[in-house]
């Protein structure tokens, strides 16, 4: 072999070993894909963002009046909530949610502490409501709220049904009839995460209704699921 040529076949066996260290070292490399973006706020791991869909359940009752409210039992309560949050301290909410009155007594019902005695079964009422407001957090994750609407409340009596005043023996309207009414809500909720990827909330709920000229105050005691 010629001297030259054996300094190049030396020189070449010299540059094999770095240039295959240098493509494993390239082999190990994470592409670069530009800056890397932050996760979205409303994360399925986070209580915040924008935009937010919660589905309640629970328990209501007829708080007052009195007459009305000896008609019926607590009931199961179902909505959905929505939101658009600003900076995670104000939110503009609408609610759709049904609440269910079982009757209490089917045929006796009390009317100014008498018992109003019919042979008809009425069943049980139901009331409807949709209402749009707006929620402030106050602390930690503890949210008030306050909104105004409208409802429609089937009593579970036929339309018109009137009953005897034991005391002056006249025809009067039962309170609290089928029909719609304006309302307006306020209540408290305080949401949490049990666990890293579940966001739950605990709530209360209060809501004054005008039916016909008599005002309904029912209260609901929920749970809630952020669906999205």
């Amino acid at each position: 072999m010629r001297p030259r040529s054996g300094l190049a076949l030396a020189a070449l066996l010299l540059l094999i070993p770095g240039a295959a260290r240098g493509r494993i070292g390239d082999l190990g490399k994470v592409p670069d894909r530009g800056p890397h973006r932050p996760a979205r706020a409303d994360s399925a791991r986070t209580l915040a963002g924008p935009w937010q869909v919660w589905g309640h359940g629970g328990y209501g009752w007829l708080g007052s009046p009195a007459d009305v409210r000896s008609r019926y039992i607590a009931g199961l309560d179902a909505g959905a909530s929505g939101d658009r949050r600003f900076g995670d301290r104000v939110a503009v909410r609408a609610r759709l949610e049904y609440h269910d009155f079982p009757s209490k007594q089917p045929d006796v019902i009390f009317v100014n502490g008498y018992p109003y005695t019919s042979n008809t079964n009425y069943g049980h009422g139901w009331l409807g409501s949709a209402l749009g407001g707006a929620a402030v957090r106050v602390v930690n994750h503890v949210w008030i709220e306050g909104g105004g609407g409208g409802g429609y409340l089937k009593s579970g009596f036929p339309a018109g049904q009137t009953y005897v005043d034991p005391i002056s023996g006249r025809p009067l309207p039962l309170n609290g009839g089928t029909g719609w009414g304006g309302l307006w809500s306020a209540g408290a909720r305080y949401e949490f995460k049990p666990n890293a990827r579940d966001r739950l909330l605990a709530e209360l709920q209060f809501l004054s209704m005008d039916r016909g000229g008599t005002t309904l105050h029912v209260w609901a005691l929920c749970v809630g699921y952020r669906l999205f």
